[in-house]
């Protein structure tokens, strides 16, 4: 995301201009969804749990950190890199769409950090608005013509394990009446 794009939005959010706002939070959303922001994690088994921090009272929700480069680049931003290196803190990197899209699952107020100290923070509804904002840029610039739709029926509809149960089951039971079938041959013989 661009530095000043970033500090456009965060000095002219609370404009009354509502048209050059709402094309500012939409320009604002478009770099944002494409932007790598970093966020302290821990890794518990397969899952990674983000740092959630409680919020001053009990009716605030609790804050979510991100941070980002000024430049928009994919490395590791300097504001972060102590942390990780004599803290031994985790960082789970995440795209700007998908960070968005925690405000559908969590209600947090999310803090974007840069390089250079600029911050910005974004209520839940913010999240909420640009959430819907992203949303429909995606949903915009991957539309393509519908391919036509084909209903097959499935010829069977037991799933495979339950087949290969059935499968063993048979091979059991022949081997047990070949085996059957042999020892009650030598027997009469």
């Amino acid at each position: 995301m661009e530095n000043n794009l970033f500090t456009q939005f965060a000095k002219r959010r609370h404009e009354t201009n509502s048209e050059r706002l709402e094309q500012l939070t939409q320009e604002f959303a478009h770099h944002l969804s494409d932007t790598l922001f970093w966020i302290a994690s821990k890794k518990v088994g397969s899952q990674i749990s983000f740092e959630l921090i409680s919020g001053d009272n009990s009716d605030s929700p609790p804050s979510l950190f991100a941070y980002m480069n000024s430049d928009g680049s994919t490395e590791y931003p300097t504001t972060i890199l102590d942390d990780i290196e004599h803290h031994g803190r985790q960082y789970t990197a995440i795209r700007g769409s998908y960070l968005i899209a925690l405000s559908q699952k969590i209600t947090t107020t999310l803090h974007i950090l840069d390089e250079n100290n600029a911050s910005i923070v974004l209520s839940h509804d913010m999240q909420l608005k640009l959430h819907q904002i992203i949303k429909s840029l995606w949903t915009t610039e991957t539309e393509v013509d519908p391919l036509p739709t084909i209903h097959a029926q499935p010829t069977d509809t037991q799933p495979a394990s339950k087949k290969r149960s059935w499968l063993k089951f048979f091979i059991f039971s022949a081997i047990l009446i070949i085996v059957c079938a042999t020892g009650y041959w030598l027997y009469r013989h």
